[in-house]
């Protein structure tokens, strides 16, 4: 039952088999028996996975998830013969892509202009300034959004979002001191020097000036080309299988286009200004629960604005309202549409690409903890409103989410700046190293990536090298033995 009494999960059936498994459902927030969707004795599972967002490189809290569920694949697969449709997607089409691809793009042009240094100066003091000023007013919001929740558990996921922002501060603060230090040195800093502080803030200052000008969607299509790239042969060199099916955005705009205009057409989205959102409270109306894997969350604009911008728009009926599909604004990529130029909303690609796949009924779908809300409520929201006259009130059985990745207390995440890369973390340490580091804790659990858990898996590891040679030197020595007893007897052995 959710916080208004309503159901959030039905038991598939299960006849007169017994259940072999249970997995532990975000649906519930218990350990559940597993029943495929083919039947209780079906070997048939479909499973979708929330692949990466390719707008820079994977880091280790990326690499948590996928070896996570890539161990939990295998068991399933190699130990109890399931026989599974792993689909995973490329986010190749988002918010963050676009950031990323215009501001490295500005970034560039910039260095190539080569500006006077006296300009650069005030130009990146300025873009630090700016940054500094508009985080603290973002701080500040957030206190009092902290200061007014009533529900415990909303406040709890709010105190984390403000101590994750009161670390943004720090980070900037340090920006600040660093560049001033810089500019009070002996020698006049050149231009890369002040990069090498302030890229990131400069970069988004030339973006706020120039961002509507880049136009040629080329630059994020590349970008998010190398960064996919990137993405998989980490996957490889950790060990990870690839999926049977692969999707992306950019190939799945027509089938997109359909699963939004079918919403709307089952009375549960509206056009706004070129723009389609999800009406939250027809789809309460007709019978839906909204909120599934987080109810707690529901109703904050805050946790629900995470990922996408623009969230508070005049254009919706309601806050809790989302986008399906975004009006074409200058400086991103667009395509035509039945509503004018632009682009899939976040949450949509998931559910379109997932129902086009596998259908109406998933077995198994898993993400990140950090996914549950708001990005996998609203795709359940959608492929419930998509499939409504099929009578789909449960578009996934079972629902895992891994545990984050921590590091100094706080989630490792690209936003925060605390993050070690796949590839730098393989510099020091092996792929069976970082799987038996994710191994040794539960798997919906966080783990903390510090000096005590790396200290722990490499004594797990010279305890299982250890243990296998002492089988490998015992088998051996059992293969000399039965040589010696199998040899064929000669007469002369009888002579005595």
């Amino acid at each position: 039952m959710d916080k208004r009494g309503q159901q959030r999960w039905y038991c598939p059936e299960l006849g007169d088999k017994r259940a072999v498994l249970q997995f532990y459902n975000s649906l519930t927030d218990e350990k559940v028996a597993f029943i495929p969707a083919a039947g209780a004795g079906s070997k048939q599972i479909t499973w979708y996975t929330c692949g990466p967002t390719v707008y820079d490189s994977a880091h280790m809290g990326h690499a948590r998830n996928y070896v996570t569920f890539d161990v939990i694949r295998r068991v399933l697969e190699d130990y109890f013969g399931y026989s599974i449709l792993y689909v995973m997607n490329v986010t190749d089409v988002d918010d963050k892509i676009i950031l990323k691809a215009r501001r490295n793009h500005l970034l560039q042009q910039y260095r190539q202009q080569q500006p006077d240094a006296k300009q650069a100066v005030q130009q990146v003091e300025a873009a630090v300034k700016t940054a500094v000023d508009k985080q603290a007013k973002k701080q500040q919001a957030l206190q009092v959004h902290v200061a007014a929740a009533t529900d415990s558990r909303q406040r709890t996921e709010l105190e984390a979002a403000l101590k994750n922002e009161e670390h943004k501060q720090r980070q900037l603060q340090q920006v600040q001191q660093d560049l001033a230090a810089l500019l009070a040195g002996p020698t006049h800093p050149s231009i890369e020097q002040m990069l090498a502080v302030a890229s990131d803030q400069l970069a988004e200052q030339l973006d706020a000036q120039h961002g509507s000008c880049v136009s040629e969607v080329s630059i994020f299509r590349a970008h998010a080309a190398k960064y996919e790239a990137e993405f998989f042969e980490d996957m490889d060199a950790l060990g990870v299988r690839r999926p049977d099916v692969l999707t992306r955005v950019v190939e799945f705009l027509p089938e997109i286009m359909e699963y939004v205009q079918k919403i709307i057409n089952n009375g549960m989205a509206y056009e706004s200004n070129g723009s389609v959102y999800f009406d939250t409270a027809k789809f309460r109306e007709l019978g839906h629960v909204y909120g599934k894997c987080k109810p707690s969350s529901v109703g904050n604009a805050t946790l629900a604005a995470e990922s996408e911008a623009n969230f508070e728009t005049s254009e919706k009926r309601s806050l809790q309202d989302f986008a399906l599909w975004k009006a074409a604004k200058p400086g991103e990529p667009s395509w035509d549409s039945p509503w004018g130029k632009g682009r899939p909303g976040w949450h949509i690609e998931c559910s379109a690409m997932a129902s086009k796949i596998i259908g109406d009924k998933l077995d198994i779908h898993t993400g990140g903890e950090d996914l549950k809300f708001p990005h996998h409520d609203n795709e359940l929201a959608q492929a419930e409103a998509y499939f409504h006259h099929e009578g789909c009130c449960q578009w996934v059985n079972y629902f895992l989410h891994s545990g984050h990745l921590e590091i100094e207390g706080l989630k490792m995440s690209k936003s925060l700046k605390n993050f070690i890369t796949i590839r730098e973390a393989l510099q020091q340490f092996s792929s069976r190293q970082l799987r038996l580091m994710f191994i040794m804790a539960p798997w919906n659990k966080t783990v903390s990536y510090g000096e005590t858990m790396r200290a722990e898996m490499r004594a797990r590891e010279s305890a299982f090298k250890n243990f296998f040679q002492n089988v490998d030197v015992a088998l051996r020595g059992a293969d000399a033995r039965q040589a010696q007893t199998a040899c064929k007897w000669e007469v002369g052995d009888f002579i005595q």
